[in-house]
């Protein structure tokens, strides 16, 4: 009986490895020991992100596209979070009103999260419904998109 609890421990084990390899991103299968994942961490050197182990040191899990700085939908309510991934301290978000062309806000610290609210880091009211452009500047370059604010 015990053989075969072993030999079916050592199967899942396996089946698990295979899997993990089959994905795109490192992963570490550990079977006795729980791991603690710390934050997540961006390397503006290599563009990859990190997430950081009390046992391990950093994995490395992806290396990040542009796209991946921007948020996830192109329309939102007015007054729903517009979260934008990955930045960090010395990162900067533009948004700027289409029509009038002129800057409505600006994130300059994390989290770099959106309320539909003017001026800098959300201090000012809610912007109109309207359609806006946004910059992402990070590691050097600016990133652009747009987006919706409906009501």
């Amino acid at each position: 009986m015990k053989k075969i609890f072993i030999l079916l421990a050592l199967i899942l084990v396996f089946s698990a490895v295979a899997y993990a390899q089959s994905v795109s991103t490192w992963r570490w299968i550990i079977e006795s020991k729980a791991m603690v994942l710390g934050p997540i961490t961006n390397s503006k050197i290599n563009k990859t992100v990190a997430l950081e182990n009390n046992s391990y040191g950093y994995q490395v899990i992806g290396t990040l596209t542009d796209n991946d700085y921007k948020p996830a939908y192109s329309v939102y309510m007015a007054g729903d979070p517009v979260i934008f991934n990955y930045l960090k301290a010395g990162d900067v978000v533009d948004i700027f009103l289409v029509s009038t062309g002129g800057r409505v806000a600006r994130l300059t610290a994390p989290p770099f999260i959106w309320y539909g609210k003017s001026g800098d880091n959300n201090s000012g009211g809610y912007v109109e419904a309207a359609y806006y452009l946004y910059q992402i500047h990070v590691n050097g370059k600016i990133i652009s998109g747009n987006l919706n604010i409906v009501r």
